[in-house]
C-alpha cells in the first residue's frame, strides 16, 4: 500500500506592528521662581529739590508686573523728580505674588543762612536794613515786591523803605539755591498831626524864591528828599483827602529827610520864622 505524501505548504506569516503616533513630552518641570527686586536710587542734588530718582529691576514671578498699581511694559520701574523721604513701593506680578521695596532718598544739608532785619524807626523814613550771613561762599539776587530800590547783587541791604523783599541765594560751589523773604515794617503815621490846619493868613505860593524847604526829586517814583534850613518852624505833608500823614523833623543835623510815599498827590505845607506858610505840591507816580 502506497503511502501518499502530503505536501504541506507553509505560509510565511509576517507580523507588522502598527505603531500609532505617540507624543512624548520630555524635559524637566521647574517650580516658579519668586519675585526678586534690585533697587537703585539717585538722591536729590540740593536741599529742598525734587530731582531724585528710584529704579526697581524685577526678576522672577510671572509678568506682567505692577508697582504701586502702575502697570509695567517690561521689568523695570523708574520714578523721577522725587524729593527726599522714605518710600514703600508694592511690586506685584500677574499671579498676585508681591513684595515690598523700602526706599530712602537723602538730601544735602541746607545752605546755612542767618539774617538780621531792622525795621523802619519812624513813619515815612527809609532806614530799614537786612543783614545776611552765610557759612559758605554765595551769590545774591534781590528784588522787592512793590518795586522798591535794592542793591540787586549785594549781600546786605540798607536804606530800605517799607516793602517785601526777596533774595535768591546761590551756593557758589554747588549751584544750590534757596530763597529768603523779609517784610520791612514801619510805625503807623503819627496821629498827633491829624488836626493840623495850615495858617492861610500868611500863605505864600510855592513859587517864591524865599523858600526854605526844597523837595527833590519831584515828581518821584516813591522816594523823596526834603531839605530844610534853619528858617523853617514846622512842616507837614497832607494827602488828597486833607489828612496829615507826616510831620517833618526840623531838628535834623543834616537838614535833609528822606521819605517813602505811596502813589498819589500830596501837599507839603511849611511855615517859616517870618510867619509865612508855603505849599509845595508833591507827585508820586
Amino acid at each position: 500500500m502506497k503511502q501518499k505524501l502530503l505536501k504541506i505548504k507553509i505560509m510565511k506569516t509576517r507580523t507588522f506592528l502598527l505603531a500609532s503616533s505617540l507624543t512624548v513630552l520630555t524635559g524637566s518641570i521647574f517650580a516658579q521662581q519668586p519675585i526678586s527686586i534690585h533697587v537703585s536710587t539717585i538722591n536729590p542734588t540740593c536741599n529742598g529739590y525734587a530731582d531724585g530718582a528710584i529704579v526697581i529691576n524685577i526678576a522672577g514671578g510671572t509678568a506682567p508686573y505692577t508697582v504701586d498699581g502702575v502697570a509695567l511694559t517690561g521689568d523695570t520701574y523708574v520714578a523721577t523728580d522725587v524729593a527726599a523721604g522714605n518710600y514703600e513701593l508694592s511690586v506685584m506680578d500677574a499671579s498676585l505674588e508681591s513684595t515690598l521695596a523700602n526706599v530712602t532718598l537723602v538730601e544735602p544739608s541746607p545752605i546755612p543762612v542767618q539774617a538780621t532785619q531792622t525795621n523802619i524807626t519812624a513813619y515815612g523814613l527809609t532806614n530799614g536794613a537786612i543783614n545776611i550771613e552765610t557759612g559758605v561762599p554765595c551769590t545774591f539776587y534781590w528784588s522787592a515786591i512793590n518795586g522798591s530800590a535794592v542793591a540787586a547783587t549785594a549781600e546786605d541791604q540798607t536804606g530800605l523803605r517799607t516793602d517785601i523783599y526777596e533774595t535768591v541765594i546761590t551756593e557758589t560751589s554747588t549751584g544750590c539755591m534757596t530763597r529768603r523773604r523779609f517784610e520791612i515794617l514801619q510805625p503807623l503815621a503819627p496821629t498827633l498831626t491829624s488836626s493840623y490846619k495850615p495858617d492861610k493868613t500868611g500863605f505864600v505860593n510855592s513859587g517864591s524864591t524865599s523858600k526854605s524847604v526844597t523837595v527833590y526829586p519831584n515828581p518821584s517814583a516813591g522816594s523823596i528828599n526834603i531839605k530844610a534850613d534853619g528858617e523853617t518852624v514846622e512842616a507837614f505833608i497832607i494827602n488828597e483827602m486833607g489828612a496829615v500823614i507826616y510831620q517833618i523833623d526840623m531838628d535834623l543835623e543834616t537838614g535833609i529827610q528822606s521819605l517813602e510815599l505811596e502813589r498819589g498827590v500830596y501837599t507839603l505845607y511849611y511855615t517859616e520864622t517870618d510867619g509865612n506858610t508855603y505849599a509845595e505840591r508833591i507827585i508820586i507816580k
